[in-house]
Order: C-alpha cells, then structure tokens, then sequence
C-alpha cells in the first residue's frame, strides 16, 4: 500500500518485505531527531508519527507514508 512501492511485481515486493525490520514506538516516543545521522527508511505500518520542530507541529503523517534515509 505504499505508493513508492507501486511499481514493483509481487516477488519484488515479497522480497523487499523479508528485509524489512519491525520497530514499534509508543506515544510520545522520538523516533529521530534532527541532524542525526540518518540509516533508516520508516514505513508507517499503523497509527501516526508526528513531525515536530522546535517544538512546533509541522505535519502529521499516516499508515502508507514514510520517511527517512
């Protein structure tokens, strides 16, 4: 379901999900912080992730989204 992903046939997309790790994070957790170094690609599985700066609401992203390096 995520659009970046799209393209891919149903091997390629098995086999780009036997690669994948699972990570949950509870509300309220800081999943990265700005100017770390980043080696992560997210996927957001379920729920909500909050983007924030300097304490400031800047977006909310959703299941199918995704972020990171």
């Amino acid at each position: 379901q995520v659009p970046l992903f799209s393209d891919l046939t149903d091997i390629e997309k098995s086999a780009l999900v036997t690669s994948l790790n699972y990570h949950k994070f509870n509300t309220g957790d800081k999943m990265v912080t700005e100017g770390e170094n980043g080696d992560l690609f997210y996927i957001i599985k379920e729920g909500s992730v909050v983007v924030t700066q300097n304490e400031k609401e800047l977006r909310k992203m959703h299941k199918g989204e995704f972020f990171g390096d």
